[in-house]
Parts: structure tokens; sequence; C-alpha cells
């Protein structure tokens, strides 16, 4: 016999099911039981559930590639989240998310003000990590626009506080986010000391691609400022740590570098 289900016991089982699938890797299956969830906890009033099933949704239709549904699905989560508990820790997270997909989809415009909102909530929250990660996606979206002097005031802040935190990675990513833009600014002299600092942390956390990135990037310093031989040695060492990365395509570039600066030799 056919059991009846009200709308939420369907939706709690589309939902258990969906995420099943999802855990054996079958996204695109999981699709139309997310939205089953989704309009069933819509009917039954389930408004958690339905910001739940939303998220999940919108995930993974952006793992699809399908970040339009993905943005569309984010944002009415947020919103319904923001009514239902205008003070819940994940709405940072949300507007976060769907800054991203702005981001993903061009529109930087619409990006910028959202990562600037999940930022004032990371900020009320005390959360330095997300304020960290927002100041560092600002600083993308400034340079973008061809605003380097925002960009490197919102890497400094991200710079502090992950400093803060300890988080070695994150800040090797900054210090060379910092040194790229100066560089690119032609501000060799503020983008050596950054370069620097970068390779060490880069050393003590034994990133070989991170290590050839940055002796590139101090090749191209030195190789301005008129040493050759000392961007000759950078470059060496780039491919070499290229190398231990697996990294082919980049140690081929660097090397065809070091022919071109050796002559040949």
């Amino acid at each position: 016999m056919t059991q009846n289900l009200t709308p939420l016991e369907e939706a709690d089982r589309e939902l258990a099911r969906a995420q099943e699938l999802i855990a054996a890797g079958q996204l695109t299956d999981a699709l139309p039981a997310l939205e089953t969830a989704v309009g069933g906890f819509e009917s039954a009033g389930e408004v958690f559930g339905q910001i739940l099933s939303l998220k999940i949704l919108s995930e993974v239709n952006r793992d699809l590639g399908n970040p339009n549904p993905a943005l569309t699905q984010v944002t009415r989560a947020h919103a319904l989240l923001a009514e239902a508990k205008p003070d819940a820790e994940q709405l940072p997270d949300f507007a976060t998310e769907v800054g991203s997909l702005h981001a993903e989809l061009g529109d930087f415009a619409r990006s910028a003000t959202w990562y600037a909102q999940g930022l004032r909530g990371y900020e009320a929250l005390s959360n330095a990590e997300g304020q960290a990660h927002n100041l560092v996606a600002l600083a993308g979206l400034a340079r973008q626009a061809q605003d380097e002097a925002q960009a490197q005031d919102y890497l400094a802040q991200a710079y502090d506080l992950y400093k803060t935190g300890n988080h070695t990675v994150q800040l090797m990513h900054v210090r060379n986010a910092q040194a790229q833009g100066l560089l690119a600014t032609g501000d060799t002299d503020a983008a050596r000391p950054l370069l620097a600092e970068a390779l060490d942390l880069a050393g003590e956390l034994e990133d070989h691609a991170f290590l050839g990135e940055t002796y590139q990037l101090l090749a191209l310093v030195t190789a301005q400022g008129g040493d050759a031989d000392a961007a000759q040695t950078h470059l060496m060492r780039s491919a070499e740590h290229y190398a231990q990365a697996g990294d082919t395509d980049n140690e081929a570039f660097v090397k065809e570098l070091l022919n071109q600066l050796t002559g040949g030799r």
C-alpha cells in the first residue's frame, strides 16, 4: 500500500535521498530530489529546511557548472535566513557565496557589494579569517577596476588579520599578491621585501609550486634592477622548484626565459 506523505515528510525524505546521491557523486541525479525538498519545505512552512535545501541545491549547481541557478538559489536562501534569523552566524557566509557567484558571472559591481556585506557580517562576529578572506576578494575586484591603491589597502588589512591568526599559507599568498600589484606599477623596490617574505613563508611550508613562482618574480625584479647574475640564479631556482612540483609547463617556460637571459650559454 502506498504511504501518503505530508509535504514535510516528503521534503525530509527527498533531502535525505539527495544527500545520499551527493555522497555517491551523483550530483545531477540529486537535483530533482533537492528541488522537491525545497518545494515541500516551502509548502510545509519549514523555512530552515527550505534554506538548507536551497543552499545545498546552489552548491550542487555550482559544482555542475551552473552558476546562474546557483546564484538565484543562494540569494533566495540568504533572504529567507535574514528574515527568519537576522543575527544568524551563517549570513556572512551566504553573502560571500553570492559575491563569489556574481564575480564568476562577471558582475563585479554586485560582487563587491555582496563581499562588503559579508565583510561587515564577519566584523560583527569578530571572525578575523572571514574578514581577511573577503578583503582579499575585494582587493581582486579593486584591481579589476584598475584601482591598485585600494587593492593594496585591502591586502594590507587582510595581511594584518591573517598575521594575528598565524595563517602561514594565506600570509604567503597575500604578500605575493601585494608584490605582483607593485611590480605591475613598476615599484620594484617596494615589491622586493614582500617577495623575500613570501619566499621565507613558502620555504617553511615546502611549497615548491609557490617557491617556483616567487623565484620567477624575484628574477623579474632583479633583472629590472640590472642584476643579470642574480636574475639568472633566481630563474635556475625557479625551474628547480617547478620541477619538484611536477609543473613541467612552468619549468619549460622558466628555462626558456633563462635561455634568453644567458643568450643560450
